[in-house]
Parts: C-alpha cells; sequence; structure tokens
C-alpha cells in the first residue's frame, strides 16, 4: 500500500506543478501580475487566515480569473495548502527594499520577503515584463523558462525520489516510443 500512496501522493504534486504553469504561462503571456505561495513545512495560517478563504480546487483558471485585473483579490498573493487554493488576497511581508533589484516591483519584494521569513515556494509574474520568477530559501530567480520552472518546482515540492522516477519512466517512453 505505501507504494500507492507515494506514487498518489506525487501525481498530486504534478496536477499542482501544472496548474501552476498553466497559469503562470497565461498571465506571463498577457502580462498580468500575479504572486502564488505553496506553503511547505512551516505553517502560512495567519496569512491564509489574512485573505479571503476559499478552500477550493487549484486550477489555472481559477488562478488566472483571481489575478485577472480589476478582479477584488488581484493585488495580493494567493496561498496553497495541501494542494489546494487556500485563500487568496493575502498580503505577503515584503523584503527590504535595498535586498531587492530596483527595477523589480512590490510582487518581487513579497515573494522574495515570504521566501525569508518561510520555506515557502513563491510563483510570482511581472505585470510589466510578464517575467516569471521563484523564490524559495530566500533567493529569487528570475526569468524562468516553463521547462526550467517545472523541474524546479518538482524538486521542491514532490516527496523524495519522485523526480528521480518521474525522469526514468519519460526516458523509457522516450526509447519506446
Amino acid at each position: 500500500g505505501q507504494a500507492r500512496l507515494f506514487r498518489s501522493a506525487g501525481t498530486e504534486v504534478e496536477q499542482q506543478v501544472a496548474a501552476l504553469i498553466d497559469s503562470a504561462e497565461y498571465l506571463s503571456r498577457n502580462k498580468i501580475g500575479a504572486v502564488m505561495a505553496v506553503e511547505r513545512t512551516v505553517g502560512l495560517g495567519a496569512l491564509i487566515e489574512s485573505g479571503t478563504v476559499l478552500d477550493a480546487e487549484l486550477t489555472a483558471p481559477l488562478l488566472n480569473t483571481i489575478f485577472y485585473p480589476g478582479t477584488a483579490l488581484h493585488d495580493m498573493g494567493v496561498i496553497i495548502r495541501d494542494g489546494r487554493l487556500a485563500s487568496a488576497g493575502c498580503q505577503f511581508p515584503l523584503a527590504e527594499a535595498e535586498e531587492v533589484d530596483p527595477s523589480l516591483g512590490t510582487r518581487h519584494r513579497a515573494a522574495l520577503g515570504l521566501a525569508q521569513e518561510s520555506d515557502a515556494v513563491v510563483l510570482v509574474v511581472s505585470e510589466e515584463t510578464g517575467r516569471i520568477s521563484l523564490a524559495y530559501e530566500g533567493q529569487l530567480y528570475l526569468g524562468l523558462e516553463p521547462e526550467t520552472l517545472r523541474e524546479m518546482l518538482l524538486s521542491l515540492l514532490a516527496p523524495p525520489g519522485f523526480l528521480r522516477r518521474l525522469r526514468k519512466e519519460k526516458q523509457k517512453e522516450t526509447q519506446t516510443g
């Protein structure tokens, strides 16, 4: 039973990552700004409660709708907990201005600020450039391509060893197909 449970957890993470990437690509193409935090071991309960609690299925269309300009929740961040969209309209702590390139805006400062204060993985899309970036472990990784982003998210969110197994499965598919 353990192997099936393990595979199930990995599949859920794959679906979560796919929703995040699909949304990030859409938002990037349309230059719609967004900040999406994925909770890991450090709880973000206080931030969740500061926003509008949703507890909704995580889908790209829902994320795209939340961040669409003019909607009530578009200016702040969302928090994903246990593969679900826990809350939207959340105010993240900001990194000090001198810690962030001056050409980057408040969304990037918020992503970095949360990544400095927790172990959350924070995806950010620039409204001005459409550039997709990722913050974790107090670092900001700018201008990521979708496949690089996918690899990073899977390595940070999937159960240990899952990414290695996934690569082996894809390699077998390539060899046989």
